[in-house]
């Protein structure tokens, strides 16, 4: 099987010669960057609004780059290629390259500490699960990490679906009946279906491919009903809006099923006595008739009229008491938080929960008493009858991360999963306990290597800004955001070093991450793309390009107290996604770029803002028309260039 298309191009260009451009065709929230130790803002509603426009914006950046030019992922393309990789035979030259190249290690983070506390985080849970029948045996699942099993209450953890076709993995649920079968659902455009272990969550098998492939769905919520493991529900939703998503049903154990409500589904609760008994929350997009909140009566389900008005795309999250399920919390996303203590009736009635200090998106309820609410957003809250307590202080030094996602009970132990990993309390929030020793599911961005010792590398990561690996196995976090492009200085090294975050907000150290400058004041600060690419010369470290619509170019990156910058590139009416200069070029004059919209330029004297300085790469379009996601120049020959896709 076939894995890379070979393109070589050949043509002329002032200062070069015949070039060959060899084309590995690959084709398959802004939040404030903060420095390392400084404390969050306390403006929690701007932060709700910022990492609200950064996920839209995450969402549509990774989006466009896998469905240009179409507007759409083929239905089914990623699960075909992974179903051809597994059946695809290896040959004898692949059997020797892969000896020779050695075992890979997992070098993490796993997890990485944080500067100031020197706690340990991982990267964000989508879902837990606890074990009905074992207090110390979890299920979690990262956006980007599939499923990870503990079976000593957090102390280890071991992954579980790396050999399935994705790792984009959402809601986890136990059988009540027979915790033995476990659920779980993958879901990303081009590839999706239902993932169910008979063995308490060991292995996995891959089932309902056709149902919820097509559509990318994400699994948000699995509801197993509590006398018959075979019996299950689903909430599907994605960001953008598809109608094969909603709440669907199970009666063989995944096999087959029955779509019960169309619409973004962002929530399902069940009473736990009767199967027969839901609520389900559409939304959490752009805006459709369908959105609102639902309520099921074991044949249909109707829209249940309430306070909070009309849903406008608002997501929610809702809460059912275990011990007495007459009582449900409903919170909806920049409307409010809502009780009722009589969720059955034939008209509910409804009470606001007054002075909610932040949107919760992630709800649980004590299981003992029905007045007690648990339940986090940016921060983790307690809601009693005395009101509101935050246990989530501000300086994060309390060993809690920022960012709640799930919240599942395992006994008397309240489990926590966020942008940080997975924490737990025992005595009601006071103290916790971090679970993230091996938990090895950061999302990068992109990485660099320091220049003379192959043990030191640091990256740009989802959520949790850009960590240092020190080569013993730690990594540390050196500026917040979320962390995107890297370089080291070539000269001072292990003090002098770059990082960023979304939207080319580019920071500068020289004094080993004591402190950090912001150095991209120069750069138009429109049309900036939400992950911008940057490269330094390896002939001399002052030379730095960047891309938004247009490449930049500073000359004095390191020398001067604030970096100076200068359109080096035309205005290419799309976002620059890939820069690159040429490393046998001492003289730092060859370097080219690509763009989102496949546009592929290079120049031999340094660039410049007209396009004289820039030649067309692929005049006669003979690359696919993809975005351009790298370059790399050949090591010593400045003719070879290779582009992936």
């Amino acid at each position: 099987m076939g894995r890379w298309t070979r393109f070589e191009l050949s043509f002329s260009i002032v200062g070069l010669h015949a070039l060959a451009l060899t084309v590995a065709s690959v084709l398959a929230g802004r939040s404030a960057p903060g420095l390392a130790g400084s404390k969050l803002s306390a403006d929690r509603a701007e932060r709700e609004r910022v990492k609200t426009d950064g996920d839209r914006d995450r969402i549509e950046w990774l989006f466009h780059q896998r469905s240009y030019p179409a507007k759409k992922v083929p239905s089914g393309a990623k699960l075909r290629a992974w179903q051809a990789l597994r059946e695809a035979p290896i040959t004898p030259q692949q059997a020797a390259a892969l000896a020779a190249a050695g075992p890979w290690i997992n070098i993490g983070p796993s997890p990485q500490l944080m500067v100031g506390s020197g706690l340990p985080y991982s990267n964000r849970i989508e879902h837990l699960a606890a074990d009905p029948g074992s207090a110390t045996h979890w299920l979690v699942s990262a956006p980007e990490g599939g499923l990870w099993e503990t079976r000593d209450a957090g102390a280890t953890w071991a992954p579980r679906t790396d050999d399935m076709p994705s790792l984009t993995t959402g809601a986890v649920a136990f059988a009540s009946s027979n915790p033995m079968i476990v659920y779980s659902g993958i879901g990303e455009p081009g590839v999706g279906g239902l993932l169910k272990s008979t063995d308490g969550g060991s292995t996995w098998q891959l089932m309902a491919t056709s149902t919820f492939s097509s559509a990318g769905n994400d699994f948000r919520e699995i509801r197993v009903d509590p006398t018959n493991a075979a019996v299950l529900y689903v909430a599907t939703a994605t960001f953008f809006f598809n109608t094969s998503t909603g709440i669907w049903r199970s009666l063989d154990g995944g096999a087959t099923w029955s779509h019960l409500l169309t619409g973004r589904a962002m929530d399902l609760e069940v009473d736990p006595g009767n199967v027969n008994r839901q609520y389900a929350i559409l939304g959490g997009g752009f805006s459709e008739p369908s959105d609102g909140v639902y309520r099921y009566d074991g044949s249909s389900w109707a829209l249940v009229a309430g306070p909070w008005g009309t849903l406008r795309g608002n997501g929610g999250a809702l809460a059912i008491s275990p011990s007495n399920p007459n009582v449900l919390y409903v919170s909806i996303n920049q409307l409010g938080l809502w009780k009722t203590t009589n969720a059955w009736a034939a008209t509910p009635s409804w009470t606001q929960v007054t002075n909610v200090p932040e949107f919760i998106q992630a709800l649980v309820v004590d299981p003992s008493d029905p007045d007690v609410l648990w339940g986090g957003g940016v921060s983790f809250f307690k809601h009693d009858n005395l009101g509101w307590h935050d246990l989530t202080r501000a300086d994060q030094m309390n060993g809690l991360h920022v960012d709640q996602r799930y919240l599942e009970w395992a006994s008397g132990r309240l489990i926590v999963g966020n942008d940080g990993g997975v924490f737990s309390t025992l005595n009601g929030g006071s103290t916790w306990q971090d679970h993230n020793t091996n938990l090895s599911i950061t999302q990068f961005y992109a990485g660099s290597l320091h220049p003379s010792n192959a043990s030191v590398a640091m990256g740009g990561c989802q959520d949790d800004g850009t960590p240092r690996w020190d080569g013993m196995g730690t990594w540390s976090t050196l500026t917040w955001g979320d962390g995107m492009a890297c370089l080291f200085s070539s000269l001072s090294p292990n003090t002098s070093w770059v990082t960023s975050f979304q939207g080319l907000g580019i920071l500068r150290t020289e004094d080993g991450g004591a402190s950090y400058q912001g150095v991209d004041g120069g750069i138009d600060p429109n049309n900036r793309p939400f992950f911008g690419k940057f490269d330094k010369c390896s002939g001399s470290e002052n030379v730095v390009i960047a891309g938004s619509h247009a490449l930049w170019k500073s000359q004095d990156f390191f020398s001067a107290l604030t970096p100076s910058w200068a359109l080096n590139g035309p205005e290419m009416n799309s976002p620059i996604t890939a820069v690159a200069f040429a490393p046998s070029d001492a003289g730092c004059q060859t370097y080219a770029f690509g763009t989102d919209s496949s546009q592929l330029r290079i120049t031999s004297i340094g660039g410049g803002s007209s396009g004289g300085a820039w030649v067309d790469l692929d005049p006669g379009n003979s690359v696919p028309p993809r975005v351009v996601t790298d370059l790399a120049f050949h090591p010593t020959n400045p003719n070879a260039l290779y582009v992936t896709l």
